[in-house]
Formats: C-alpha cells, sequence, structure tokens
C-alpha cells in the first residue's frame, strides 16, 4: 500500500498519553512552501479587507497587541471566538480551500489521523506576533 514517500517517517507513540502520537514528514519541504505561500497571500487577503467573507480573517486586538500577545487567525469552515463555535447562521467564514483539503486533510487521512468517513470541513491557522510560534 505504502509507495515509500515516507520510508523514513516513523510515528512515535507515547504511552503516558494514551492516544498521543507523533507523525513526521507529514508534509514535504515543498508542500510546506506551497502552504506558507498560500497563507500569506489569505493574510494579505484579509488585512486588506478583500476576502468575501469578512470574518475568515480576524485581526490581532488592539490591547493585545501592546503586550506582544496579539494573534491574528484564519478561519475556514466555522468561525469561533472564546472557545465558542458559530453557526453558518450567526457569523460566515470562507469555505475550507481546497489547497488545504488535498495538501493537508488528504495527507492526514492516508496517515490515520482521520478515518476515510471524516470529511474535515475547517481550519484554523494562528499567526503571532513579536516572533512568537505559529507565526510561519
Amino acid at each position: 500500500d505504502d509507495d515509500g514517500s515516507n520510508e523514513d517517517a516513523t510515528e512515535t507513540f507515547f504511552p503516558s498519553v494514551p492516544g498521543l502520537r507523533y507523525i513526521p514528514n507529514v508534509l514535504d519541504a515543498e508542500t510546506h512552501d506551497v502552504l506558507v505561500q498560500f497563507i500569506h497571500s489569505q493574510l494579505a487577503l484579509g488585512r486588506s479587507g478583500k476576502l468575501e467573507k469578512k470574518a475568515t480573517y480576524t485581526p490581532i486586538p488592539p490591547k493585545w497587541d501592546k503586550r506582544l500577545q496579539g494573534r491574528e487567525m484564519l478561519q475556514y469552515g466555522t468561525y469561533t471566538h472564546s472557545n465558542r463555535v458559530y453557526t453558518d447562521h450567526e457569523v460566515e467564514v470562507e469555505p475550507m480551500p481546497e489547497i488545504l483539503r488535498e495538501l493537508v486533510v488528504e495527507r492526514l487521512v492516508e496517515r490515520g489521523v482521520f478515518g476515510e468517513e471524516k470529511n474535515e470541513e475547517d481550519a484554523r491557522k494562528n499567526l503571532s506576533s513579536g516572533g512568537g510560534g505559529g507565526g510561519g
């Protein structure tokens, strides 16, 4: 079944945390670069107010930005705020982009992270300011 493209990718399981596993090399360098470029283009569209569904992009709240604790967010499929998931009728965001489905979701299905029947329809990307994690 395996085409050998991930033969050096060995999963690591952590018995102390049931269900936790590390799966290396889900994305190759070229795919990573394509995704980073896509995220940067979406971020630019969001910052300039050019995304069709405005709630897809969330800017850094000013009070957080002053403390360098802020993050920008891109949300696709569903909108969340303060750990609450909003329905499409409450807040509309862009649907899951096909590039994310093809380059991320399908790879996660192939690696067994999601089952075949799982059809992921939403994704989030947090981009931290001040050189913090997640800004890539």
